[in-house]
């Protein structure tokens, strides 16, 4: 064999084998979240899922990677994807398991509650200037509601006159200024 030949052949191999080295650097990685996994997990496998969102966002994803969420679980909290793939290799966030689409509640679980009176606090670093929606085990409950829907009324005062748009009295005396609140009102 020719002396040239032999080279352009080694070099095409070189180019091969590089390529192929670059292709398993690029390789995409599969991410998998699961409500009872462990942030101290690789996330690589569904035997040691990540727990939360908030290990996802630290993620720094590729293009091909994709971030798959157990279905049945629900995960609160924020996703952030910071990167992004491409027309052909698009970063894939999906659903794994059998059962419902996993949900992204988008919420803060919030603890420490105390009580005064009739109302209830607690200190949320998480929430941001704006509480949109709170509930418990799952389900909503009004942000701030009076009468309460256990009174003897069943949660409604009767309007006994109005002025306009903008004042309403009630038949019930109030002892509470509630200037700038919302009215819900039902025929």
């Amino acid at each position: 064999m020719h002396k040239t030949s032999l080279c352009v052949r080694l070099r095409y191999l070189i180019l091969i084998l590089l390529s192929l080295a670059g292709q398993a650097a690029w390789a995409q990685t599969t991410y998998y979240v699961a409500a009872n996994g462990n942030d101290v997990n690789d996330g690589r496998s569904t035997g040691s899922p990540f727990r939360s969102l908030a290990k996802v966002n630290t993620l720094t994803l590729r293009a091909g990677d994709a971030v798959l969420l157990r279905r049945g679980d629900t995960f609160q909290g924020n996703l952030s994807v910071r990167q992004s793939g491409s027309a052909g290799n698009p970063i894939v966030i999906d659903a794994y398991g059998p059962g419902n689409k996993p949900i992204v509640a988008g919420s803060a679980a919030i603890g420490g509650w105390s009580r005064n009176g009739n109302v209830w606090q607690a200190s949320c670093a998480a929430c941001g200037s704006q509480v949109a929606g709170l509930y418990r085990n799952g389900t909503a409950l009004p942000l701030g509601r009076y009468p309460n829907l256990s009174d003897a009324n069943k949660g409604y005062l009767t309007i006994q006159s109005h002025n306009g748009k903008n004042q309403l009295t009630s038949q019930q005396g109030l002892s509470t200024n509630w200037t700038g609140g919302e009215v819900v009102e039902r025929p």
